[in-house]
């Protein structure tokens, strides 16, 4: 069993090092090579890895109905691991957003930051956020997208965090105020954007 376990490891973390060449072609036959060992252990860990993994890879190129069904698969699997949960609700809803089923996608991302909320991390909260707003741009609501984008720079302001990050925030509500024609409200958020990013320029 060790030994199928550390070949399943293996294959998992060949499959990665494709991914970075970008050879999803070698990539996702290993991965799937990774996901049927952890099956036939019943290894829990292993099939959730695998299958986050070959979400990923189908979602990069360019499949986003095969991601949902292994992203969908591997929120069966019983598991602890809250920041593996985290990437597979965010690949869920990145596939559901690619596949234009924008309520799904914005169903996903509210779960995501009521995860977020319940463990109190306003860096994640904020994040969360952020990654709704943006659902919501595409599903064509500005009005809820701008009071969402309006959460997450709040947010963001009230945690510790790294002042270009602030920058994006910032222009993420300056274009949500764009979407609504209310140009002139939008005008102080870019301003303040350009301020943080020239103030970090000047170190």
């Amino acid at each position: 069993t060790g030994n199928r376990k550390g070949e399943a490891s293996t294959l998992r973390v060949m499959a990665l090092l494709y991914r970075m060449t970008g050879d999803y072609n070698r990539a996702i036959p290993l991965a799937r090579q990774s996901l049927n060992i952890g099956r036939e252990l019943g290894d829990d860990a292993l099939e959730i890895k695998a299958l986050n993994i070959l979400g990923a890879l189908e979602y990069e190129d360019k499949h986003p109905d095969l991601a949902l069904e292994y992203y969908s698969a591997a929120l069966k699997v019983p598991s602890s691991d809250e920041v593996v949960r985290d990437q597979l609700l965010n690949g869920l809803a990145a596939s559901y957003c690619d596949l234009k089923q924008y309520d799904r996608c914005i169903e996903v991302n509210r779960q995501q930051l009521e995860i977020a909320i319940a463990a109190g991390h306003q860096g994640r909260i904020a994040e969360g956020y952020q990654r709704l707003g943006e659902a919501q741009k595409l599903a064509g609501a500005f009005g809820d997208e701008y009071e969402t984008m309006l959460k997450a720079l709040t947010t963001l302001r009230s945690s510790d965090h790294i002042p270009f990050d602030e920058s994006g925030y910032l222009k993420d509500v300056g274009e949500s105020l764009l979407a609504l024609k209310r140009n002139r409200e939008a005008v102080p958020y870019f301003q303040q954007a350009i301020t943080v990013v020239d103030q970090l320029r000047q170190g």
